[in-house]
């Protein structure tokens, strides 16, 4: 496939989510994916969901980046998403169902309502000759879920599909149809906001581009001790 990108410096994705692989992948930029293991962070009561996807984003990077060569050039890009309902000023964080029967539960919640889903993303970058340096970031979509009978959306939960997903749909696949609209990317909603990520990963070198008339804000990185 052809890429519109000049690969700098190595990318390490930290993640073994399929999602975001071929995020990447149909996006032309050359990775490895190198997921993390241990348990993500627990979330806070009433921490700021973007907080919690970049801090959880940010504990994928750290412990895939530990791994690695210090010597090596490289950059690690982690991401987390969660599916996120709002009442009376108290946040509701729906993560990965794991069963059928909870993914009907949450499918039941979300149906008829507008609900947030975060992803928030930490890019670190390891070049020998310079301190390490990340930067954390998030991107919002509002989804419109539409208003659904109990029976289409037990079959859904019991087709399979729902049990690795966040909020226990998914928008890319089978669950597409459950979903009224959009106001956001809607990769953001899939795993991993594509444009922005490739806006970072420019700005910081990881990539370069040799047409002319490519604009991008600059971003200013923070020293990692």
């Amino acid at each position: 496939m052809q890429s519109f990108f000049i690969q700098e410096i190595p990318l390490i994705l930290a993640s073994a989510s399929p999602r975001r692989r071929e995020l990447l992948q149909n996006a032309a930029i050359r990775f490895t994916a190198v997921p993390a293991l241990k348990d993500e962070p627990a979330y806070e009561k009433g921490e700021a969901p973007e907080n919690y996807v970049m801090k959880t984003a940010e504990a994928k990077v750290r412990e895939v980046a530990s791994s690695l060569h210090v010597s090596s050039r490289y950059a690690v890009l982690g991401a987390d998403t969660a599916v996120v309902l709002q009442e009376a000023g108290e946040y509701t964080i729906l993560g990965k169902p794991g069963t059928s029967e909870n993914a009907f539960r949450m499918l039941q919640t979300l149906s008829g309502r507008v609900h947030e889903v975060y992803t928030g993303c930490c890019i670190l970058l390891n070049i020998p000759e310079y301190p390490q340096k990340q930067i954390r970031f998030f991107e919002q979509t509002s989804v419109s879920f539409g208003l659904w009978p109990e029976e289409i959306l037990r079959q859904y939960s019991e087709c399979g599909e729902s049990f690795d997903k966040a909020g226990g749909y998914a928008i890319q696949g089978r669950g597409g149809f459950l979903v009224d609209g959009i106001h956001g990317l809607w990769s953001t909603v899939v795993g991993l906001p594509v444009p922005t990520v490739i806006r970072y990963l420019l700005d910081i070198g990881v990539l370069s581009v040799s047409s002319a008339g490519v604009r991008h804000a600059k971003t200013e990185l923070e020293n990692v001790s």
